[in-house]
Formats: C-alpha cells, structure tokens, sequence
C-alpha cells in the first residue's frame, strides 16, 4: 500500500470515526503524538487517543490542504473544523500532521499545532 493510500484512509477514518478501519491501518506499535507533550504508543491506545479528541466535537472534520509525500513519510498541512459538544460553538485551526509508514501500515502520526490558539479553542 502506498504511503498516498495510508494518508486518504488515516483521513476518512479519522473524519468518520471508522475506528475499525483506522485499526487495520496502524501497526500495531503505532505512535501518536498530539504536540510535545502527549503521546502513545499500540493500536489500541492511539484509537483511544483519537477518539477521546473527536468526541469533544458533535461534528468535527480535518481537511488536507497540502501532502508532501517522500518514500515512506508524509507531511501533510490539516485544517481541522468543529463544533464544540459542551456549548456548540465553532472551532477552527491549523494544523501539520507528520505520517511515518512502513510500507503497509502507519507506524507514527505527529501531529503539531500551535498549542498557544488550540487550548484555549477547547476550554473557553
């Protein structure tokens, strides 16, 4: 499977929280890192990770709006978009997201943002 492919599927599951699909696709010691401070690492911990995040938001999608791919890695610029389920209100930010691949599964997903905008997005 081609890194390309990794990126779309990671995507559509992340956006539809296909949480199955996205368990076929991570290795299963898989990293993701959400900034400098929080990571994990196994399939199924990096599942709970991200839907712990998404289930902040009733809706919430990431939009890609740029991948580089070089071999095995890609980096791919995210606008991610939400509605807040503890009050309604709309999110938005800008995001990098750095996908490590081993050629057939997902291996790492860093994900960086300006935590200075992001935290206060989702306390206020």
């Amino acid at each position: 499977m081609t890194t390309t492919t990794l990126v779309e599927r990671y995507f559509d599951a992340v956006n539809r929280h296909d949480w199955g699909q996205l368990a076929k696709i991570f290795h299963p010691d898989v990293t993701v890192q959400h900034g400098a401070t929080l990571s994990v690492t196994g399939r199924e911990r990096a599942i709970e990770l991200l839907g712990a995040f998404v289930a902040q938001f009733d809706e919430n999608h990431d939009r890609p709006t740029r991948v580089l791919v070089a071999g095995h890695v890609a980096a791919i610029e995210i606008t991610f978009t939400g509605t807040r389920a503890s009050d309604g209100k709309h999110v938005s930010f800008d995001a990098v997201d750095i996908i490590d691949t081993d050629g057939a599964t997902i291996i790492k997903v860093a994900s960086w943002y300006d935590t200075a905008e992001v935290l206060p997005l989702l306390r206020d």
